[in-house]
């Protein structure tokens, strides 16, 4: 798939998503945001009938029923008219989403 072109491998800062080739069908987040400022700027690269999934900082974690999880996968769905839902899905542990040189 690379080969063909079908899937394009950018290295970049994932928080910002890659706006030159949007919209897209699907998003998956492998790395954790750290607010829903930076997930919103991935919906609005979704189509129409897209779907992201993403892991997100909970900022609330304690109020909530699972305390250990800090982090939450949402299912983010754009319907057919650009109407957004998310979905809570469940509890997990990623790195943070970040840009390069905070590795470095």
């Amino acid at each position: 798939m690379l080969d063909s072109g079908r899937i394009v491998a950018v290295t970049a800062d994932g928080r910002n998503g890659f706006e030159p080739d949007a919209p897209y069908d699907a998003i998956h987040v492998g790395a954790a945001a750290d607010s829903w400022r930076v997930v919103d700027r991935l919906v609005a690269q979704l189509k129409n009938g897209g779907r992201l999934f993403v892991p997100v900082h909970d900022t609330d974690a304690d109020a909530d029923a699972d305390a250990d999880a800090a982090q939450w996968v949402w299912v983010v769905d754009k319907d057919d008219n650009g109407r957004v839902s998310r979905r809570k899905s469940h509890g997990v542990m990623y790195v943070p989403l970040t840009d390069r040189k905070e590795f470095v």
